[in-house]
This record gives C-alpha cells, sequence and structure tokens, in this order.
C-alpha cells in the first residue's frame, strides 16, 4: 500500500557524508506498525535486510513510500519498504527497496539468552560520548544518545543510552533511538578492532519485549560475534541486549550484521585503531 510518511525536521540530523538518510529502525517501525494492523504484533521479527540508503532531501517533509506485507504458510508476514524513482535521463521508473522483514506470531518468539558481562581478560578501551560523536559517528544532536563513557573490550562493547523526548511516529516498537544508539556503540567496536566504520546492513532475529520510552535511560550490551576481513570490505556480526533501569531485558536482536558499506572511502581516526586515548582527551 501507498503510504507518505511525514518526516520530522531532527531526521535532518541523521546523516552521513554530507547526505540525510532515513534511519533503518524508522523503516522498521513503520512495517512493524503495518503488519501489527494484519493479528500481529509486530514486535518479533528477523531476517531483515537493509539493502539501499533512503536519502533525505534538504527541506523534504514527507516520502512517497510503498508498505508492502505478503503472508507466508507459518503465520509470518514479509514487510518492505520501498520507494519509486523515476530516472532523468530516461523516464523510466524503478522501485528501489529499502528494508526487508519477516514478522512471526508472538508465540514463535525465541528464548532470549542471559546478557552476556564484558570479558575481563583485557582492560576496558573507553571513549567519552562527545568523541563518539565528533570523530566516530559524526551525526546531529537529535542522534548524540549515548550518554558518558563507551566501554570497549575485545568481546563487545556497553553503552549507556537516554531515549531523546522528541515527537516520534507512534508504533508498537518504542522509542527507536534506543536500537539506533546501540548500533553506534558497535560501529565504534568494528572502528576499534577491524579498521572499518561498519554500518547495520540486517539482522537475524529481534524481539521487543519491553518497548523503550522517551526520557528513560538504559543499558545496551553488543556481543561480537563472527566477523571477515578488517579494514575495507570488513564484517561484523553481533548480538545485542537493551536492558532497562530494573534490569530486566527490552529487546533482544541476535545476529546483527555490520558491514564496511563505503569500500573503504571512509577511515577511523588512528588513535581509536591504534587503541589510545584520544589527544586532548580525558575520560
Amino acid at each position: 500500500m501507498s503510504q507518505k510518511i511525514a518526516l520530522p525536521a531532527y531526521l535532518q540530523d541523521h546523516a552521513f557524508e554530507g547526505r540525510a538518510l532515513y534511519p533503518a529502525v524508522a523503516s522498521m517501525q513503520q512495517l512493524a506498525a503495518a503488519a501489527a494492523g494484519q493479528n500481529i504484533s509486530g514486535r518479533i521479527m528477523g531476517q531483515a535486510a537493509f539493502a539501499k540508503f533512503l536519502e533525505i532531501a534538504k527541506g523534504q517533509d514527507e516520502i512517497d513510500a510503498i508498505l508492502e506485507l505478503a503472508s507466508a504458510d507459518d503465520q509470518s508476514l514479509t514487510g518492505r519498504l520501498l520507494t519509486r524513482q523515476t530516472m532523468a535521463a530516461s523516464g523510466i521508473t524503478r522501485t528501489r527497496e529499502h528494508a526487508r522483514l519477516c514478522f512471526f506470531p508472538d508465540h514463535k518468539a525465541e528464548t532470549i539468552p542471559d546478557v552476556l558481562p564484558a570479558e575481563g581478560g583485557e582492560p576496558v578501551f573507553r571513549v567519552r560520548a562527545e568523541d563518539v560523536y565528533h570523530e566516530l559517528v559524526p551525526f546531529g544532536p537529535s542522534y548524540h544518545n549515548i550518554s558518558g563513557v563507551l566501554e570497549l573490550e575485545g568481546g563487545g562493547v556497553t553503552a549507556q543510552i537516554r531515549a531523546p523526548q522528541l515527537p516520534e511516529p507512534g508504533g508498537p516498537l518504542g522509542s527507536v533511538f534506543v536500537l539506533d544508539a546501540a548500533f553506534h556503540a558497535a560501529c565504534v567496536w568494528t572502528q576499534r578492532y577491524r579498521g572499518f566504520v561498519g554500518f547495520p546492513v540486517g539482522f537475524d532475529f529481534r524481539a521487543v519485549i519491553r518497548p523503550a520510552a522517551a526520557g528513560f535511560g538504559y543499558t545496551a550490551r553488543a556481543v561480537a560475534g563472527s566477523g571477515s576481513g578488517s579494514g575495507a570490505g570488513g564484517s561484523q556480526d553481533f548480538d545485542v541486549w537493551i536492558v532497562a533501569a530494573d534490569g530486566r531485558v527490552c529487546e533482544y536482536v541476535r545476529g546483527l550484521h555490520m558491514r564496511d558499506v563505503f569500500a573503504g572511502r571512509r577511515k577511523p581516526p588512528a588513535w581509536i585503531c591504534a587503541g589510545k586515548q584520544k589527544p586532548g582527551g580525558k575520560i
């Protein structure tokens, strides 16, 4: 079905290499809201792929999108967020897929494993939130939602996150800013330990048990799994837990796939690859 998606001004802060990009977490919220009207909660999903960036022009206030839902034999739904683009030279219209998800009935949710603790065999490498957003994940202020100090070690990364109080579109997944900030933490880890700037390109499974709420604080723990290569062309998988202040798990992502989508054009700063404190910075 065709749908006009409103674009709040703060989305211009979700920009990389001079381009504002519609966040993958917002695409998931749009698809989950559509799926929730099909006798499914929209909170249990998997087989996610974010194939192409959806760019937002300066001053653009809405997207003409297609939210496509298709039933599967096992009561699941496949959802896709699409746009149409007309080529200026030829006049040919092409359909572009930006996000694809499979939504499962709640009874098919996986058992959520316990949060894996940080490894104790090596010193923790700390990065201040201001350095994360100044040099490593240079989004605008609406997306500066890691707070305090990011703690990294070989097995993963732990981040403190605060969900901002911004006018988000409603949906079954709660505040999308929290998982987005967890992606930022994973991106910092790939820069420190793999030498590339990782972007999320998909995941195997996600369960939202207690949707995050604006104005509240959360802890994200991303545990590094398998990876291939380093530098240009690298990829890295993570399992991610979002935990509330009372210690209960709010959501879980298995098999988050982070990849160098810039073919090595964007490189991490030397100080983080060398595992040194940022010059002039204090922890």
